[in-house]
């Protein structure tokens, strides 16, 4: 199991205990280092250490030129293989390496995007994400990593209604997504981005599809899992999301973009509550829980109005509008998201394309939505 970018990124200028990482994530290797820069040269002093012994399996100090940092990252990489004995390890660097850029303001632009989405992902730090990755395209085309963090980020505006997103966001992202292939079809993001698109035009089952080439490139890549728990749901499996996403949350456990996590349970447990044939004993169950882990993504996300229209939702459809809690979250609605009254703006919504050839049993869990949301109207928008 490979610990994902967006956790490591959270022991930046921090003290690290291997002892400890290795109790909380179960990792069995750490990679520490530090960075300096000193004129035009690029020094890095890295270390790899075995965590059960917490004895360290190499350290050694390494230079290179700016103008060329790659050399850099394949001598470390190197280090690694060999001291792990992993030749996957070398032969992937080799494919990195031989698509590095020539235009080292194109690359930095990309790892600054990187970097905003690692940080929290937010209306403006995908905006930001997004205005670098577009300069870092321009001035350097030939990178499929940009081009498919683009079509991502495009995708994900999209989504959330966010950054004036409109439909011309599907188009700019299949174009990067058919760019990045050309490169290098084997980039698992690419892949990603195209579950995205596919998931926007009602495709699940290629959505699908293109979420399992991805996990066949990297089995542990978070983005990859959790688009494939959205998909199922989709598709009617959403008895198989819980799985997915305690996976991605074990492989991501201070992910950028926790509340994801708990809107694709809440979501998962409101379609299974609402799916025909669940006997009458579950259904306030699975209600509770979906209860439970909408309002924590509210919590964690308190920007996505979906997420507190299905909260408002599950309470009315188990009576429990009279409750304090539900009370909050139907003035908190109020008050956020004036914009988005049950009619007709959430009525429209729920008739996108990408709702239309569903499952059955998603389909009946958007009624439902509506139906709940109907009963709350008096306290709505």
């Amino acid at each position: 199991m490979v610990i994902a970018r967006a956790t490591a990124f959270t022991y930046k200028g921090k003290p690290v205990d291997v002892r400890e990482i290795r109790q909380e994530f179960g990792v069995r290797y750490i990679l520490a280092g530090t960075i300096r820069r000193s004129g035009t040269r690029v020094q890095a002093n890295a270390e790899l250490i075995d965590t059960s012994s917490t004895s360290s399996l190499w350290a050694e100090w390494l230079q290179a030129e700016l103008t060329d940092p790659f050399e850099l990252q394949e001598a470390v990489t190197d280090r690694i293989a060999a001291s792990l004995h992993l030749q996957l390890i070398r032969a992937e660097n080799r494919r990195s390496i031989a698509e590095r850029t020539a235009d080292l303001d194109a690359y930095d632009l990309r790892l600054r995007a990187m970097a905003y989405l690692i940080d929290k992902v937010t209306p403006k730090n995908t905006l930001a994400a997004r205005r670098a990755l577009e300069t870092s395209v321009a001035r350097d085309p030939d990178s499929a990593e940009a081009w498919g963090e683009l079509a991502n980020v495009l995708m994900i505006d999209l989504f959330r209604d966010w950054n004036n997103a409109t439909k011309e966001n599907v188009v700019r992202a299949e174009e990067a997504v058919q760019k990045a292939y050309a490169i290098d079809r084997s980039l698992p993001l690419a892949h990603v981005a195209e579950a995205r698109i596919r998931r926007a035009k009602g495709d699940h089952q290629g959505a699908l599809e293109a979420c399992d080439e991805a996990l066949q490139l990297d089995r542990n890549l978070t983005e990859a899992l959790v688009q494939k728990a959205f998909v199922l749901v989709f598709l009617g499996r959403a008895k198989d999301v819980p799985p997915l996403v305690e996976t991605a949350m074990t492989l991501s456990p201070r992910d950028p973009d926790p509340g994801n996590f708990y809107w694709l349970l809440g979501r998962a447990y409101f379609t299974l509550a609402t799916a025909s044939g669940t006997p009458p004993e579950a259904v306030a169950k699975r209600y509770h829980d979906a209860i439970y882990w909408l309002q924590k993504s509210v919590q964690e996300s308190p920007d996505r109005w979906y997420v507190r229209a299905h909260l408002i939702s599950a309470y009315a459809l188990t009576g429990r509008l009279g409750e304090r809690e539900a009370k909050a979250t139907l003035n908190e609605y109020r008050q956020k998201f004036k914009d988005w009254p049950l009619d007709p703006n959430i009525r429209n919504w729920a008739s996108q394309e990408r709702f239309r050839d569903a499952h059955p049993d998603f389909k009946a869990t958007i009624q439902e939505l509506l139906r709940g949301l109907q009963v709350a109207q008096g306290g709505f928008p």
